[in-house]
């Protein structure tokens, strides 16, 4: 079975380069520049041949910054990792456009070449050794590179309208950005058929006390359509603004401007329209590091420690600090720790994210760096899939299954200031894997049709979600008629708040479990057809199943495997206990046990309804053969 894999790999990508390389250079300022003195180096390193296909470095620790006229050295030893301080001797090597450590796992120095040098040895990627400044014309102009060099030449990253008809169709309104000779800024409500083009922006508010929440509403909605005042604006907005010019484009939207907020305003009808609004962006910019609607994103970032080697343009090349960490700035960083940035990162064609240590590009193609590196890695290409999920399903049915189990369990655990917001902020997402897969479902349970029987495992699996191993206890959400759903199923992890798993392949092998299809029924088997609802659509939400008593192991000692969604529901003695188990499947595990892999679910008081409270695996042999029908909600 395919598993997503999570390391990074680096590509060269000098035909991209070479293409921006020159845009880069006329601008305003240089593309690479000097830090103002020529590098210090010892015999050894002026020796170096970068080219040597022996290249190797062998560093002793007792060359320490302090001590060594050598920028090399130093730069050597910063970088080290600190347990092979007090080694004799370090081993640096050649991999690539890297320079890597013996025994380490970590990349810590790259080789840069410019145009020049890039001749001789086109092995090593072409890079910027410096980043360029916050705000400055070559930062824009990279900018402006990226997404026209994406527009142009990527065919995986245009719009698949065959796929998305609704793909034409604009936001319900933009924001005018003007120019800088005529900065006038206002909203604007699109026509049908006017084929606008317009960048969308995705942030975190902040915290209210802290940042600045301005923001159209039922009092000012007349005025904002003639202009907004761009004082009244907080930083981030402005820096968006600014560079949606610079982009050159006139149309930008920004969710707290162009939906109406408050009790009147029209959030609800907007939100089902979430998914159009950041798959028809030609490009999302992202303040992955901005903390709310206060801070600028155009910033300058901490310069990066590098050395330059050789004695003319064609024979220099620079050596460089990694800086390059997609993961940790971007996917860990703290915009993305937000429940709807997964939505908006997944739909969005095309995204530029700015740190607080460079920018990145994504798209269709894969990530490209500031310092002009290429990156791609296997589990996020599934994210950053322009025309999302058409890159999934070209996957078996079990490499589906672990995407979408990937997706919910990233989603699951991210943050939310209203909690109730958990179903909608997946809700597009949800909708584009319902239409691809073919099925029903909503609250993040899919079911195929009936006759599609090698598809059924779509809806146990789904079913069988389990509280994440780093979470204590789900904390039930409150929905009541003030939300958006008004209620959510227990059976759905979206009625939770915490981070969930899935009873894996590890517990729940593949092609080898029979669905007890007639054992539980859907809220789904009524229509089977367009109407079938989904999260974001009402609709009955209950499961019914056959529930039995069962003994926590059976009579040749095979223990039941239990997970509950709070530790305090789990009963001293199971037999004597409201709960119950529904069967979803059964299979025959390495030692030849039957195993049934369940719901368990408990009455709820004063109710005819039951609960889910848990799943597990079951012995077959400790479950009563009586049964009562029960209604799940």
């Amino acid at each position: 079975m395919a598993q997503f894999r999570e390391e990074w790999t680096f590509k060269n990508d000098n035909e991209f380069v070479l293409r921006i390389y020159d845009g880069l250079v006329q601008s305003t300022t240089p593309l690479q520049t000097s830090r103002g003195r020529q590098a210090q180096l010892c015999e050894r390193c002026t020796s170096l041949d970068f080219l040597d296909e022996d290249f190797i470095i062998q560093d002793k620790s007792s060359f320490k910054p302090n001590e060594t006229p050598c920028d090399l050295c130093a730069l050597l030893y910063k970088t080290r990792e600190k347990k092979s301080l007090e080694a004799a001797a370090v081993t640096f090597r050649i991999a690539g456009s890297a320079l890597v450590q013996d025994n380490s796992p970590h990349l810590r120095l790259t080789i840069r070449a410019n145009k020049e040098s890039y001749k001789s040895a086109q092995s090593i990627q072409i890079g910027i050794p410096e980043l360029l400044k916050g705000g400055s014309q070559p930062q824009f102009e990279l900018c402006r590179q990226w997404l026209q060099d994406c527009i142009a030449n990527h065919e995986t990253c245009k719009s698949k309208e065959d796929h998305y008809p609704a793909m034409k169709e604009l936001p319900t309104r933009l924001i005018n950005v003007g120019s800088e000779k005529e900065p006038r800024v206002f909203l604007y409500s699109p026509g049908k058929d006017e084929g606008l083009k317009y960048i969308a922006l995705s942030h975190p508010w902040g915290d209210e006390n802290k940042h600045n929440h301005y923001v159209t509403n039922t009092t000012n909605i007349q005025e904002h359509e003639k202009e907004i005042c761009q004082t009244k604006l907080p930083d981030l907005f402005k820096d968006a603004i600014k560079l949606t010019r610079e982009l050159r484009y006139q149309y930008l939207w920004i969710d707290s401007l162009c939906i109406i907020q408050g009790d009147e305003g029209d959030f609800e009808a907007e939100a089902s329209r979430m998914e159009l609004v950041y798959s028809n962006a030609d490009c999302v910019i992202a303040a992955t590091d901005a903390k709310g609607n206060s801070d600028k994103f155009l910033i300058t970032r901490p310069t990066r420690d590098y050395v330059e080697i050789g004695k003319n343009e064609q024979s220099r090349f620079s050596v460089c600090e990694a800086i390059d960490d997609f993961q940790k700035h971007v996917l860990e960083g703290s915009l993305n720790k937000r429940g709807w940035v997964l939505q908006e990162r997944a739909l969005a064609r095309r995204i530029i994210h700015f740190t607080e240590k460079q920018m990145y590009w994504e798209c269709g193609e894969g990530i490209r760096c500031e310092t002009l590196t290429k990156m791609i890695n296997e589990q996020a290409a599934f994210l950053s899939d322009p025309n999302f999920p058409l890159r999934a399903m070209n996957s078996t049915k079990g490499t589906k299954i672990l995407f979408y189990q990937q997706l919910y369990r990233q989603y699951s655990r991210l943050e939310f200031s209203r909690p109730t917001d958990r179903c909608l902020g997946v809700a597009g997402l949800e909708q584009r894997l319902i239409k691809h897969f073919k099925v029903d479902g909503g609250f993040g349970v899919f079911q195929a049709p009936p006759e599609r029987k090698y598809d059924e495992g779509y809806f146990g699996r789904s079913l069988l979600w389990k509280r994440g191993e780093d979470v204590d206890n789900l904390t039930p959400i409150k929905y009541d008629e003030s939300t958006l759903p008004k209620s959510v199923p227990s059976w759905s992890w979206m009625a939770y708040d915490g981070g969930i798993d899935y009873l894996d392949e590890s517990m729940l092998p593949f092609n080898k479990v029979t669905w007890m299809t007639k054992e539980l029924k859907s809220p789904w088997d009524v229509t089977h057809s367009s109407l079938s609802w989904h999260t974001n659509k009402r609709g009955s939400t209950e499961l019914r199943g056959e529930a039995r008593r069962f003994w926590e192991s059976s009579m040749d000692g095979k223990e039941a495997r239990l997970f509950y969604d709070r530790e305090s529901e789990e009963p001293k003695d199971y037999w004597f206990s409201d709960i119950r188990c529904v069967v979803i499947g059964i299979f025959e595990d390495k030692d030849k046990v039957r195993k049934s892999c369940v719901l368990l679910v408990a009455p709820r008081e004063n109710s005819a309804y039951y609960t889910r409270i848990g799943v597990g695996l079951i012995p077959t042999s400790s479950i009563h053969p009586n049964q009562e029908r029960v209604r799940i909600c």
